[in-house]
Order: C-alpha cells, then structure tokens, then sequence
C-alpha cells in the first residue's frame, strides 16, 4: 500500500534520486511531509520546494533533517518558515557534528545536553560529547 511507498520515497528524497521520486508517487506515495523531511536532510533543494508545491508544511521535522545534514540554507528555509524545535534540531545537528547550526540553536534557547550528547556519541563526535557533558555539569551546579 502507500505506506510502503511512502518509506521508498523517503530514501529516493535523501539521495536525490528524481526519476525514483517520481515512480513511488505514481504508485501511491503521498507523505509529503515525510518527504520534506529525506530532501531536507539530504541538500535537495529542488526537491524540497517540489513538496513545499506539493503542500508540505512540517517545518519542524523539516529543521530536523536540514539540521542533520548540516545544510545552513533548509534550516534557515525552515525557520523562516516557522520552524521552532531547537532541542531536537540540536540533537540532530550534534549527530551531524555541525557545530555552527549548534551555536545557532544553542542561541536560539536549545539546552537539553543530555540528548544533544547522545546525537554527539551517535556520531561519534568526541569533542561534542565532552563540551555537552561540561554543558551538563554546568546546568546541574546552578
């Protein structure tokens, strides 16, 4: 059914792939948003305005997938939009290691280290571990 090829569109929108995009709406894809969402996070912009056409409008998880893939121009798209989830785009901007977007959110009020250290550790990224843990440590010395 169309969930199934709502995940297959997912994936076709992370890399890109057009001609597949185009396939899985014929047969029946029709999560928009959660296309938003595999086009934001892989750069597309092409892509990302073909479902904002579409009617996308989950700006958020939009923010998240942009922030994962560390593309500066989505995420400002999509605070421009509306977009507010800066606990969660921090999360996802830690996996990344983009540490620029995670300034950006941290001046934008995120401050859950605990699960901006998890994105970090999921990335594998060390010193964004250590500078969340000391965020922490901060947090619980107040």
């Amino acid at each position: 059914g169309a969930k199934s090829w709502n995940r297959a569109l997912l994936g076709a929108t992370k890399g890109g792939h057009k001609d597949l995009v185009q396939f899985f709406i014929d047969k029946g894809a029709d999560d928009w948003n959660r296309a938003l969402y595999g086009a934001s996070k892989g750069g597309h912009k092409d892509l990302v305005q073909f479902f904002i056409d579409k009617g996308a409008d989950d700006w958020n998880w939009a923010l998240c997938g942009a922030s994962q893939g560390g593309h500066k121009d989505l995420v400002q798209l999509c605070i421009d939009k509306g977009a507010y989830c800066w606990n969660e785009a921090l999360y996802e901007a830690s996996i990344g290691g983009h540490k620029e977007l995670i300034q950006l959110f941290i001046d934008k009020g995120a401050k859950d280290w605990f699960w901006a250290r998890q994105g970090a550790l999921l990335g594998g990224h060390e010193q964004l571990i250590e500078f969340f843990e000391n965020k922490q440590q901060e947090q619980l010395n107040r």
